[in-house]
């Protein structure tokens, strides 16, 4: 298991204010209660055995059940990201 960010860490709500700022609108945090996550992962377009990985996988992850390596870090920020990314969308 590897853990991968940016070049600082940020939480959902920094991902959330990051793509907004992108698309000049309100972009909001969701959160989904764990009894649907597969549900959600499936509507989503993951087969049933990939959304069952991706769920257990975040189990381990929130739980911290296990001794989390250090994370690799990228270059590229979250504004940057999304800002090149729209802009090849169009």
């Amino acid at each position: 298991l590897f853990f991968i960010e940016g070049p600082e860490y940020y939480s959902s709500e920094d991902v959330a204010a990051a793509l907004g700022k992108a698309l000049h609108r309100d972009v909001k945090v969701n959160s989904i209660p764990e009894a649907g996550w597969k549900d959600f992962l499936e509507k989503g377009g993951f087969s049933s055995k990939a959304a069952a990985y991706f769920v257990n996988m975040t189990r381990l992850t929130l739980g911290n059940k296990f001794e989390a390596p250090a994370a690799v870090h990228g270059k590229t920020a979250l504004d940057d990201y999304f800002k090149k990314r729209l802009e090849q969308d169009n």
